[in-house]
């Protein structure tokens, strides 16, 4: 089973999605059903709306003003050795 801490950060981002073996869910989270998909959540990074029906994600939607907020905080990512050479020597693709 599926299953998601019941609380986001305070950023609103909630943590990744976890598989576990128990039979039922932890305390502190619910359970998400194999028939939910996953693929918007990981496309925002958990930052979600969820809608929680007795201890169930009945659905979700993303929270684009959270995510885009989280986004423009993050820090710039430096360039890999192999991106500065390909500019010193005009290598394009």
């Amino acid at each position: 089973m599926f299953v998601l801490k019941n609380a986001p950060s305070p950023a609103g981002q909630y943590p990744a999605i976890l598989h576990t073996t128990s039979a039922t869910v932890p305390e502190g989270s619910v359970w998400w059903p194999d028939s939910l998909e996953q693929e918007t959540f990981l496309q925002y990074e958990g930052f979600v709306i969820l809608e929680v029906q007795r201890n169930t994600v009945a659905s979700y939607q993303p929270n684009e003003a959270a995510y885009e907020a989280w986004k423009a905080a993050q820090p710039t990512p430096k360039p890999t050795a192999e991106e500065v050479l390909e500019t010193l020597f005009g290598v394009t693709e």
